[in-house]
């Protein structure tokens, strides 16, 4: 009898540090409802299993068919999903390996990036605030650009929407703002040196954003944190990945206050 491939150990929980009901899965599971716990995730446990492969991670999806958002989790503990805006989302799970890269990406750097910033809340006139209630982080975007012979720029930016509590002439109610952030981070790499920068793209992605805030008074203190891939792409045939030095400009933490009116 052939024994299954087991790479990774995943158990989801239904409540917040690994607690209430849960449930154990070590192979892809395309719909939730098949177990009785679909939009239930609210942390997880990502083990080794005893076939695992350098690379291999788990692949969360909020829809099922493995469709939809999603984060991918490498092996350890995630004891709030709420870190990652995926909190009682999870519909499908696939278990999903590092590939490598295709033969004409001729440079890459990914990074796990900081960032820390004050958001001031400012209600209409009249109100004051009581409380935040809810704060996400909407449409993570980024570009890059090549300046001078070996260097790449990213810009990126992101929505922070915050959702809080205001109250007006005696009476509470909901109010929404949001504020856009921006950062920006410099690469070097020697291996694009000499090359015809006509021929060559730049592939950024933003993946994988958590983030945790504290509340003194009306301003709200973030930390976010996110996958950032750079990828140089020759578009004409090339040779292969070479493998050079990446040197690059950490992102912060760096501390600068935005201003965000609640309506």
């Amino acid at each position: 009898m052939q024994m299954a491939t087991v790479r990774l150990i995943v158990n989801l929980f239904d409540d917040i540090n690994f607690s209430g009901s849960f449930r154990t899965l070590v192979s892809d599971l395309n719909d939730f409802r098949l177990i009785e716990f679909n939009d239930r995730t609210s942390s997880v446990q990502v083990i080794q299993g005893p076939n695992f492969q350098p690379g291999d991670a788990a692949r969360l999806c909020d829809n099922i068919n493995f469709g939809g958002a999603s984060i991918t989790l490498p092996p350890g503990n995630y004891p709030d999903l709420r870190q990652f805006n995926f909190n009682d989302l999870a519909s499908s799970l696939r278990i999903v390996g590092t590939t490598p890269p295709p033969d004409n990406v001729i440079a890459e750097d990914f990074q796990r990036e900081t960032l820390q910033f004050n958001l001031r809340v400012i209600p209409p006139a009249g109100a004051t605030l009581v409380s935040v209630n809810q704060n996400r982080i909407l449409n993570p975007t980024c570009s890059g650009s090549f300046v001078g012979d070996t260097g790449v720029i990213i810009n990126g930016s992101f929505i922070d929407e915050l959702i809080v509590t205001i109250n007006q002439g005696g009476i509470n109610r909901q109010a929404t703002g949001q504020a856009t952030i921006t950062f920006s981070k410099q690469l070097n790499f020697p291996q694009i040196a000499g090359l015809n920068k006509n021929n060559l793209r730049i592939n950024c992605t933003i993946s994988n954003v958590s983030q945790n805030f504290t509340v003194s008074g009306n301003v709200v203190t973030k930390t976010v944190q996110f996958d950032l891939r750079t990828q140089v792409i020759r578009l004409l045939t090339g040779s292969g990945v070479e493998t050079a030095e990446v040197l690059a400009d950490e992102l912060g933490p760096q501390i600068n206050e935005h201003i965000v009116e609640v309506e």
